[in-house]
């Protein structure tokens, strides 16, 4: 029907133009309709009276009236939600006045509103619509402020808008950091800055939502969210606005900070709270004669690259900003080479360079040092648009410095060495090389100034590379902080505006021949249409003159067509292409073409365009388009003659091939279908499709069927390899027990020898032992017998535990080891104690493990907000810098029995199953763990938890005999200082800190002679300069012995006690410190809690009078358990069988024993039966009396069991001597 639709309008002229206007009526009535629907929406729109206080980055209006600002944005996404039409009330009023205009029905609204006890009886709040501080701000240019030193703070006047209940969170502040001040008030923000300017105030304490520029950040606190406001009992609103700000946390992603990045995070220095040092050095280059002299490579466009003698680039106009921030003078220094630029660099003759890519210890051998990364450049392939996808010849130039960019991706290719860029780009224009290698950013320039269109780009995931700024240490050293400062200030907005301005696409310079060259097909469409539109006016013109003899002929070949549509429709319905062909005339006819593919209609034009035969055309469609290696078979299989011969019987023939379009492969099917005809003549309907998505269906199959028979050989290959490891690991520590047992027995008379050896052998027993817990761990995992206890549980203690675990092999190894929280402010949490301590352990085991002696291994607890109601999420990060993992591994890490490399050639233990163990139990506890690896460089595992907080009452964090008291911390680890401070300021004292020793002797000095004393030293025992010890030294120097000194470290102290007392040390504490931590050693270096009892020897342990019933079938485990109770003065009586155990009682006077230690599994009567047996006799001491499992079945459901029956405790086999006389203390004390 539609082949009749198009014949006849091309003949009724007239029926078209009624068509058109009816097209017309229709469009018209629509667009009228939805006006109309729009004016009845609009007329149900509510009006909505805000109160628009001026408040600049809040609520701003322009010179033009154009409004702006967090509060007007928030106001406009809530319209896409709710129909509200806004009047905005109150720009020229207070902030003051606001609240009382709502009140009296003024306004309907008021936001940017903080929750209050005294607001909550007058109004109602909406949904959190962001979060705001008390921001204490100086004058830029006030060099009496201090950010930290709160002494300097002392006297301050501080001005403060009227009503914005701000003034209790100053006050709280001022007392929490022991300084004094004088508040004034002000109407508007306005009037504040005039004051500040004018001298009348020395600060500004407002709303975190008010803009600071000329201004600098002395410090942020009182963090709150804030809110909308309306008048009590205004529901309607209320849920209308609630409704909008759901659909907005829910559709427009962070808004909240969106918002504020937008209004709030800008490129000035206004931010930026440069020390007095740093302020001096920025005076000397911004109001002297010094000029800082910088450079760059001169040949790496658009990096930096020299012209018309200049340094130009995305990096000097980077640094550019930078130096705009701070205000520092700077001239660029142009290299006339890359050769002169390498020794500049190597010889330190320019003092700062932009382009440091090398890391910190290749330019510290240089005698320079490095600012963070401000940009990391990645790496891309430049090909022709051609290109196969294998590369066997890259494009190099000759001089690349120190490092070659290219690095691994010249592995197992030739290199063709060019004299700069552009002669290898040329190089790949002319086929010479199949690709090259540049930054990314070089890349998109070179392609779109490519005017022959034939190069492509490919970005890269590796390898990237890090640049930062480097300062010799020629020059002073805190231009390296000032550096560092304005990197972090300043957006990546503005960073990526100076790439685009590089980087972007122009065709200023583009003339009609290269584009024609870049798009040679739109070239030919173009002319095409062209002329078609020419073909069309001159059939206009034409048609009057023979519509009549046309109209005749369509008619008659629209009758035909009917015909040949509906032999299409019935047969070959879903092919693209259709022809009618006459086999005995060798003549074809199309008959249909879709447009469902862009391809091939090229081919359409064609064919209609030459109305050659079927066999020349079909020749022709075969040489441009079939695949070369099957071009002559396809020829001989769909000739006419062929068809002839064998359509006859088949009736239809399917004929399967493989179609090449522009380099791209597809695959393709042609059907030929015989016509029934009573005239004598052959005709068939040929018909073409595309059918790449059923070949790659099968493809697909394919490809999984293969995927899963690759994973079970992989598993049974991975199981093997299990077997075979554990052949050698299990016999190993086997083999050491049996030997140094014998050795033992051959020298029984040399004690020393026999403690060798005996020691080894429990070293060797041990470590069977792990090997068996994980085989057993993994088989309870597999068989859903792994249980999550979960259960009060302090962080503190089980961080702590799994750090004094590892001290031993930290030590034995001289490793490097780092601990550390942040901002942890919850220590009691719900969780499985020992699945998280396992956790923990297995993946610390690992990086001490596989880190060499002399490695690092740091450990970092980070407390986050969780998105769980009644939770905190703590993120654990576990590092090293030791043999790392391949790529390849890193897919299978949590995989069952996977290893790197095996025991024979690592020779380090294992089963390969850890970190698949680690990876469900993870799992089973709702967490997360992602790995990160480089093969000889480290690896960095990150495990992530959501554990629940405890609800019951803790003691006060604040220590009242230390409120107000001066506190110094002093580490070169920034997060430790503010994490430490922060809980010192918690605590109440008022805290400072230093990543400096020698900054804090001078400060200890300084303040003991300004007479206001630091009471409290916590010093990092490792510190850069000089170590905690020395420091101690200095500082008992200066202020002499009556203030604590407290010494932070992650190792143990033990070998350094001495010298650290004689220093005058007070205190150890443990790193990672945590609060309850810090209030401990605080309490005890202040004497005010009695001295802790040493820790209980269990091995002396005394039970004289005890008296044990030790009942076990296996005479060895008796023998040994005899021994162990007796030496703990126990008398023991022994029982082989439950049967036994239950007669003995029976016959036992009441009271006789204290204690019964009971086996589980035994031949006549197991554990279980004969405690049931004995805790159901009639007597009372039974009913009271202990009674301890002792199984080597330890699983979950094993306990429970074991505690169902009416045992007391369950000892797992082979138990911990220590931990065993530990509990019968415990029940027999």
């Amino acid at each position: 029907m539609g082949a009749q639709a198009k014949t006849k309008s091309k003949k009724h002229t007239g029926r078209i133009r009624m068509t058109a206007w009816l097209m017309i009526i229709i469009v018209f009535t629509a667009v009228l309709g939805g006006s109309a629907e729009v004016c009845a929406k609009e007329a149900h729109a509510r009006t909505v009276k805000v109160g628009f206080f001026a408040f600049d980055g809040y609520h701003m209006i322009d010179d033009d009236g154009i409004r702006s600002g967090y509060g007007y944005d928030f106001l406009q996404m809530v319209t896409r939600y709710v129909n509200f039409h806004y009047e905005y009330v109150g720009y020229d009023r207070p902030w003051d006045d606001m609240q009382s205009m709502l009140l009296n029905g003024e306004i309907d609204i008021l936001s940017s509103v903080r929750r209050t006890q005294e607001r909550e009886e007058k109004f109602d709040f909406s949904s959190p619509i962001g979060t705001n501080s008390v921001v204490l701000s100086a004058a830029m240019d006030d060099e009496r402020y201090t950010p930290g030193n709160y002494s300097t703070y002392n006297g301050m006047t501080i001005g403060i808008l009227k009503g914005n209940n701000r003034e209790e969170d100053v006050t709280s502040f001022a007392e929490e950091k022991g300084f004094t001040y004088t508040l004034k008030y002000y109407n508007t923000p306005k009037e504040l800055k005039a004051a500040l300017r004018d001298g009348e105030i020395d600060t500004i304490a407002t709303s975190s939502l008010r803009k600071t520029a000329g201004e600098k950040i002395l410090d942020k606190f009182a963090t709150e969210d804030f809110y909308v406001i309306v008048r009590k009992g205004d529901t309607e609103l209320l849920e209308d606005i609630n409704y909008a700000i759901a659909q907005m946390d829910s559709v427009e992603g962070d808004w909240k900070n969106t918002l504020y990045y937008k209004y709030y995070k800008t490129s000035t220095s206004s931010n930026i709270a440069f020390t007095l040092r740093e302020q001096e050095v920025i005076r000397e280059y911004s109001g002297g004669d010094k000029v800082l002299v910088v450079s760059a490579n001169c040949d790496r466009e658009p990096y930096s690259y020299v012209e018309n003698g200049e340094l130009k680039g995305i990096l000097p106009d980077i640094f550019a900003k930078y130096m705009k921030m701070c205000g520092i003078r700077y001239e660029l220094y142009a290299p006339e080479s890359r050769e002169e630029y390498e020794e500049l660099m190597t010889t330190g003759a320019i003092p700062v360079l932009l382009d440091a890519r090398f890391g910190a210890s290749l330019t510290e051998d240089y005698g320079a040092y490095l600012s963070p990364s401000y940009i990391t450049l990645n790496m891309a392939r430049i090909t022709r648009k051609n290109f196969d996808g294998n590369i066997h010849t890259v494009a190099v130039i000759s001089n690349q410095g120190l490092v070659q960019i290219e690095g691994e991706l010249l592995d197992n290719v030739q290199t063709i060495v060019c004299k700069n860029r552009a002669a290898a780009l040329q190089a790949v224009l002319d086929g010479k090389a199949d690709a090259m290698y540049v930054y990314a950013h070089t890349a998109v320039k070179y392609v779109n100034e490519d005017t022959s269109g034939q190069l492509v780009y490919t970005i890269l995931e590796t390898p990237s590379y890090d640049y930062s700024i480097s300062v010799t240490g020629d020059i002073e050293h805190e231009l390296l902080g000032i550096f560092t400062k304005c990197i972090y200030a300043l957006p990546e907005s503005e960073i990526d505006d100076i790439i685009a301005k590089y980087t972007s696409y122009s065709a200023d310079s583009i003339t009609l021949s290269d584009y024609m060259s870049a798009n040679p097909w739109t070239g030919v469409l173009t002319v095409t249409a062209v002329s078609v539109l020419v073909l069309v006016i001159v059939v206009v013109v034409l048609r009057d003159i023979s519509a009549k003899k046309l109209y005749e002929e369509e008619q008659r070949n629209f009758e035909k067509l009917q015909e040949q549509m509906s032999i299409i429709d019935a047969l070959s319905s879903e092919y693209d292409t259709v022809y009618l062909v006459n086999m005995d005339e060798d003549t074809f006819q199309l008959l249909r073409k879709t447009e469902q593919s862009a391809e091939g209609r090229e081919d359409f034009i064609r064919d209609l365009v030459y109305r050659t035969g079927y066999t020349d055309a079909l020749n022709r469609y075969i040489l441009d388009y079939v695949a070369v290696e099957q071009q002559e078979e396809f020829r001989k299989q769909t000739s006419l003659s062929a068809l002839k011969e064998k359509l006859p019987d088949k009736g239809i023939l399917a004929f399967h091939y493989q179609r090449v379009y522009k380099g791209t492969v597809h695959f393709f099917q042609m059907n030929c279908a015989r016509i029934p005809s009573n005239d004598g003549v052959q005709r068939m309907v040929v018909g073409y499709r595309n059918v790449d998505t059923v070949v790659e269906h099968e493809k697909e199959q394919q490809r999984l069927l293969r995927e899963a028979l690759s994973q079970a050989q992989h598993a049974n290959a991975a199981k093997t390899t299990f077997l075979s490891n554990m052949s050698h690991d299990i016999r190993t520590p086997m083999n050491a027990i049996i030997g140094f047992t014998t050795m033992a027995l051959r020298h029984i008379n040399n004690t020393d020898q026999v403690r060798d050896s005996m020691e080894k052998v429990l070293a060797s027993g041990n470590h069977l032992l792990h090997l068996i817990n994980d085989i057993l761990d993994m088989s309870r995992i597999e068989s859903g017998r792994m249980h999550i206890n979960e259960q009060e549980c302090n962080l503190s203690e089980v961080i702590h535990n799994l750090v004094n675990m590892n001290q031993s092999q930290i030590k034995a190894k001289q490793l490097e080891f780092y601990v550390d929280t942040y901002m942890v402010k919850d220590e009691d949490i719900y969780t499985d104690p020992l699945k998280l301590n396992q956790v923990l352990i297995n993946v610390m085991s690992n990086a001490i493990k596989y880190t060499p002696s002399t490695g690092r291994v740091s450990l970092r607890i980070i407390q986050h907000p969780s998105e769980v109601p009644g939770c905190a999420q703590y993120e654990f990060i576990i590092k090293d810098n030791g043999m790392g993992m391949s790529e390849e591994f890193l897919k299978h890490i949590f995989e069952p029995f996977e290893r790197e490399a095996s025991t024979t050639r690592t020779g380090i233990e294992g089963t390969g199953l850890g970190m698949a163990i680690t990876k469900n139990i993870v799992d089973m506890m709702n967490g997360t763990i992602t790995a990160d690896s480089e093969k000889g460089k480290g690896s960095e595992f990150r495990i992530t938890f959501d554990f629940k907080l405890q609800s019951k009452e803790m003691n006060s964090t604040r220590i009242g005999e230390m409120a107000g008291l001066r506190a110094l911390v002093v580490d070169d680890d920034f997060n430790t200082c503010e994490s430490v401070t922060n809980m010192l300021d918690e605590i109440g004292m008022r805290s400072e800190w230093t990543m400096s020793s020698r900054e804090a002797v001078y400060r200890a000095q300084k303040a003991y002679h300004d007479a206001d004393p630091f009471h409290t030293y916590i010093i990092d025992w490792l510190m850069p300069e000089q170590n905690g010890i020395e420091t101690t030294r200095q500082i008992r120097r200066a202020v002499g012995d009556d203030v604590p000194i407290i010494i932070l470290t992650a190792y143990d102290w033990a070998d350094v006690e001495e010298e650290a007392r004689q220093a005058g040390v007070t205190a150890f504490c443990s790193k990672p410190m945590f609060k309850s931590d810090l209030k401990s050693a605080l309490l005890r270096a202040n004497k005010l809690v009695p001295v802790e009892e040493e820790t209980q020897d269990w091995t002396q342990a005394d039970f004289s009078g005890k008296r044990v019933l030790l009942v076990e079938d296996n005479e060895l485990n008796r023998e040994i358990a005899t021994e162990i109770l007796e030496e703990a003065c126990f008398e023991v009586d022994a029982a082989p069988d439950g049967t036994d155990a239950v007669r003995i009682m029976e016959q036992a006077a009441e009271g006789y024993y204290d204690v019964i230690l009971m086996d589980i599994q035994m031949p006549t009567m197991n554990g279980y039966e004969a405690t049931r047996i004995i805790r159901g006799m009639n007597r009372a001491d039974v009913r009271r009396m202990p009674i301890f499992a002792m199984s080597a079945n330890a699983l979950e459901e094993d306990k429970a069991q074991a505690l169902a029956c009416g045992m007391n405790e369950h000892i797992a086999k082979p138990f911990n001597v220590d931990k065993f006389i530990e509990t019968l203390h415990r029940y027999l004390k």
